[in-house]
């Protein structure tokens, strides 16, 4: 199953500055720990350096970005955002965690009250489940030639030893396809992301760059992008099309990039 869960707080006082994803990970370890020791370490290693989850950053809303800095406000509504693409946590989440959240909530010095979490859509937009299968038999009528990608945090990849702030469509699809096959009970052929960076070209973009700091130490900041990039499949085949657009809607659920677990990658399937 995969699922996004999104979680509502309430600040119980002005902090500065608003807690990253840093913190939100480190927070989200310890809650699958109680409930799981053994799934919270498998977790905390990853599987080839893939990790199945994702964390946003404490955000007032999760459909934008903005590169300057944010205070945290008493009083005021803040989500948090969390995603699995491993079947065993998010039956972990469903059944043992988003039901038995703790009354408050302090992350980097910030103190919350946690007014609920949900996986309905048509509670909040970014909330959902589905899985594989659902998001492939979605995509089974034909697709238009092109789809668009909306990235709600920054996002950067990892290339030759340095970040690159640029949503190439190989770059993009590379780790999708990592995340899928993961636990994918038919994965994807090896070739496929040779097939996909063939057929899919960038065709416009509305994107922002900014530096963003990733670490504890001063100065340690990750050039990365946000925005909208528009993509176009050249190739006729349809169930080419087919398989990209079921990765770009995997995107939701998956992240894009690197740092996913820290509040970067953010993403969405705008254009079906």
């Amino acid at each position: 199953m995969l699922i996004s869960a999104v979680v509502s707080l309430k600040a119980l006082k002005d902090a500065d500055p608003v807690p990253r994803g840093r913190a939100v990970h480190a927070w989200f370890l310890k809650l699958i720990e109680r409930h799981d020791p053994t799934l919270a370490a498998y977790l905390h290693q990853g599987v080839d350096g893939v990790r199945p989850f994702t964390v946003s950053d404490v955000r007032w809303r999760l459909d934008g970005y903005s590169s300057k800095g944010l205070s945290i406000h008493g009083g005021r509504r803040y989500l948090v955002r969390i995603t699995s693409v491993m079947p065993e946590l998010s039956e972990v989440l469903e059944s043992k965690v988003l039901g038995n959240l703790p009354s408050r909530l302090e992350l980097a010095g910030a103190l919350f009250e946690v007014a609920g979490a949900t996986t309905n859509a048509t509670t909040h937009p970014w909330a959902g489940s589905s899985s594989r299968r659902d998001l492939w038999q979605k995509m089974k009528s034909p697709r238009p030639a092109h789809l668009s990608l909306q990235f709600t945090s920054p996002t950067t990849f990892r290339s030759r030893g340095v970040f690159v702030p640029l949503p190439w469509p190989r770059m993009v699809f590379n780790g999708l396809i990592k995340k899928w096959n993961l636990f994918a009970e038919a994965p994807f052929p090896r070739n496929v992301l040779q097939v996909i960076d063939d057929a899919l070209v960038i065709r416009g973009y509305h994107l922002q760059s900014t530096g963003v700091p990733l670490g504890r130490k001063a100065g340690t900041n990750v050039p990365a992008f946000w925005g909208r990039c528009d993509y176009a499949v050249v190739s006729r085949d349809e169930h080419l099309q087919r398989l990209v657009y079921a990765l770009a809607a995997f995107a939701f659920y998956a992240g894009v990039g690197r740092e996913t677990t820290r509040g970067f990658g953010q993403c969405r399937l705008t254009s079906l």
